[in-house]
Parts: C-alpha cells; sequence; structure tokens
C-alpha cells in the first residue's frame, strides 16, 4: 500500500491530470487494475482542481466506471457511470460521442448486473444518437455489440448474429479499429454458436479470438481467459474431452491471476469446469466447483442474479448424481420459482431445472423403487 502510494505521489508530481488518465489507461489494457485506479483516482482529483474541466473529469469517471465493472464492483461501477453520463449530457452534449461512448458502457454495465430492459434502452438510445451524428464506424460497432449482448442474454440469436457481423464489418474497415474489439465479436459469435449447437463455428471463432487477443494483449490478460472458455467449451461439446479440460484450466489461471479468485468471471469459469466433470461422472468435483462459484455469485451480484440461480440448479443436478434425493428436492423447490420468474420460459436452463424438479417429486414419493438417473445437464455457455 506504501509502494502504491509512493508510486502515485511520483506521477501526481509530474504529470497533468490527462497525461495521469492516459498512462492509467494503458495500464488499464494491461489489467494491471490496481495501478490504474489509483492513477485514474489521482486524475479525477487533479481535474477538480482546474476549474473548466468539468468533461475531462467526467470522461476520467468514465474510464474509472470500466475499470470498476471489470472487478466486478458493479454498485460502485453503476454510481460512477451514471454520474459520468448525467455530466457528459451537460458538458459534452446529448449528442456528443463522449456522451455516446459513456451511454454504451452504461449499457453494457446494466447487462452484466442483470438489468436487461436497461441495458436495452441504453444500448438503443446510443445507437439512434449515432445514427443522427453519422458517427464514426467504430462507434456504431461499440454500440451494435453491446445491443448483440444484450439480444444473446434474451436468446435472439439470428438478432445478436446480425448485430456482430455489422460490428465486425465496421470495425473491419475502421483505420482506428483495436484488435481486442474484433476480437470481442469474434468471441460473441462464438457464444452464438455455442448456444445454437453450430459447436464447429464456435471453435473457429473462439480459436480466431484467442490467435487476435494474444497478438494485441499478450497472455495475462482477461480477454484471453474468455477465449479459452469458448475454445473448452466448444471442444467439449463436440466430445473431445481429453483436449478441452487443460484449456478450462488455463482460463480460471489466467481469471484468478488476472481479475481475483472471487471474479464472477472466475466463477464462469468454475461452473463450464464443473459441468464439464459431472458429464465425466466426476460429481464430488463438480459439486466443490459449483459451491464455491456460487458463494462468487451470491457475494458478488446477489443470491437472485440468473448466474448465481442457474449454478444452484446445477447443484441439483450433482446431488440427483449422487442420489441425495432430499437434499436435491429442498433445493429445487427453493430456486424454481425464482428462476421461473427470472429466465424466459423457452430457456433450457429453466426447462431443465423443471424437468428435474418433476423427476424429483415423483422420485421421492416412491421411496420403495430405485431412483432414475438423469443425465448430467450443461450449464449455457458463458
Amino acid at each position: 500500500m506504501i509502494e502504491a502510494a509512493v508510486y502515485i505521489m511520483a506521477f501526481a508530481m509530474a504529470e497533468t491530470p490527462s497525461e495521469l488518465n492516459n498512462r492509467a489507461v494503458a495500464h488499464f489494457r494491461e489489467a494491471r487494475y490496481s495501478q490504474a485506479e489509483q492513477l485514474y483516482r489521482a486524475a479525477l482529483d487533479g481535474w477538480q482542481k482546474i476549474p473548466g474541466t468539468e468533461r475531462d473529469r467526467a470522461i476520467s469517471l468514465n474510464n474509472l466506471a470500466l475499470l470498476l465493472t471489470a472487478t466486478a464492483r458493479f454498485e460502485e461501477a453503476r454510481a460512477a457511470q451514471e454520474e459520468s453520463v448525467r455530466q457528459l449530457r451537460i458538458t459534452d452534449g446529448e449528442r456528443g460521442r463522449e456522451t455516446v461512448r459513456a451511454l454504451t458502457n452504461l449499457a453494457d454495465l446494466y447487462r452484466l448486473s442483470g438489468y436487461i430492459a436497461k441495458a436495452e434502452a441504453a444500448a438503443r438510445e446510443a445507437i439512434e444518437i449515432n445514427r443522427a451524428n453519422g458517427a464514426p464506424d467504430n462507434t456504431i460497432a461499440s454500440a451494435n455489440q453491446v445491443l448483440a449482448s444484450v439480444a444473446i442474454e434474451q436468446r435472439q440469436f439470428a438478432k445478436a448474429r446480425g448485430l456482430l457481423t455489422d460490428a465486425l464489418a465496421l470495425r473491419e474497415r475502421a483505420p482506428e479499429a483495436h484488435g481486442a474489439d474484433i476480437a470481442h465479436i469474434w468471441n460473441g459469435l462464438a457464444a452464438i454458436g455455442l448456444q445454437t449447437g453450430d459447436y464447429a463455428g464456435a471453435e473457429a471463432a473462439a480459436s480466431k479470438a484467442l490467435a487476435i487477443t494474444r497478438a494485441t494483449r499478450g497472455d495475462s490478460n482477461p480477454s484471453v481467459a474468455l477465449c479459452l472458455n469458448n475454445l473448452a467449451q466448444a471442444i467439449r461439446l463436440q466430445g473431445r474431452y481429453a483436449e478441452a479440460e487443460p484449456y478450462y484450466r488455463q482460463a480460471i489461471g489466467t481469471w484468478e491471476a488476472t481479475l481475483g479468485r472471487d471474479h464472477p468471471d472466475t466463477a464462469k469459469g468454475l461452473v463450464n469446469l464443473a459441468g464439464f466433470f459431472l458429464e465425466r461422472g466426476r460429481a464430488a468435483a463438480a459439486e466443490a466447483l459449483y459451491l464455491r462459484a456460487r458463494d462468487i455469485f451470491n457475494r458478488k451480484l446477489g443470491p437472485e442474479h440468473p448466474l448465481a440461480l442457474v449454478t444452484a440448479s446445477r447443484l441439483v443436478a450433482v446431488y440427483h448424481a449422487e442420489r441425495r434425493f432430499t437434499e436435491a428436492l429442498n433445493l429445487s423447490r427453493a430456486i424454481l420459482p425464482l428462476l421461473e420468474g427470472t429466465l424466459s420460459a423457452d430457456d433450457p436452463e429453466l426447462r431443465a431445472a423443471q424437468a428435474t424438479y418433476a423427476l424429483l417429486t415423483v422420485e421421492t414419493d416412491r421411496p420403495g423403487k430405485k431412483p432414475r438417473r438423469t443425465s448430467a445437464l450443461r450449464m449455457r455457455p458463458q
């Protein structure tokens, strides 16, 4: 902590708020979040002391909100992001480029926090402003990508694929395009493939995303973990189990090293590896990972967040596989109403949970008959 304070003081004495902000951006891209946060906060303090720099301060606040989002501090992030949007509407204008950028970031933050309706509304507003402004290709692509992520959450896969395809075309013809942004699109296409059964297509997209991300961000970056996770899922779902497991472990290790052991992205990796274990008949190993992931989701996102509920539903499948029928039924009975109030009626996770509950009620009502086993159920790829 003392070293960090000295580090910040050294830069704060020598650099302007703008320079501090720019250095923070560089650290953020390298996943050096602690250093980046301190530099952003030093920049904010610096702007506060210079009259007439309200717009600059709002931009730095938007950047800080992105960092808080990346580190899963969603309540802090929402407060910072909403304040940034409010300030930029005044200082940059309702149709200002920085206003739209902050609004796009807010939309994605709402999506990650589970506020899907708010996310869609903010993304659509950003797109409408972009169209009215004749915005640059990259700005339009960013809003399209967020709306595509919302569409994936809503299981509107054809719409999401169209948005991502358009975003990819826009990114590739923009001279200032960043490879990381293009890789993000390929990861989105991989996620669609995983959820629509196009596993070979998902593998190709995830492999492309991984190559781009490694070339632009190196190996020690959470974006690499996302690519590895998607690649593991695609390979596993094609039945190549021995090949998939190392990718799962690499993804989790990278998330733990860059974001921490208690980050929701780390928990998503744990859930997917647990699903792999359950399919391979390793129920005890799966249970340990599901319990750890559920604890992370409960603490970071809340016990009624979809990820927390779906992970609890996966635990029901583990208890059933281990013939712990009373535990399975009690947990299933507790979470099923919450799942029904959270997921759409056609969501495969909800349908699987309903089917498991129905089976458990029959099995526990017929104690004299050996319960039937259900096949292992897969968590939706994240």
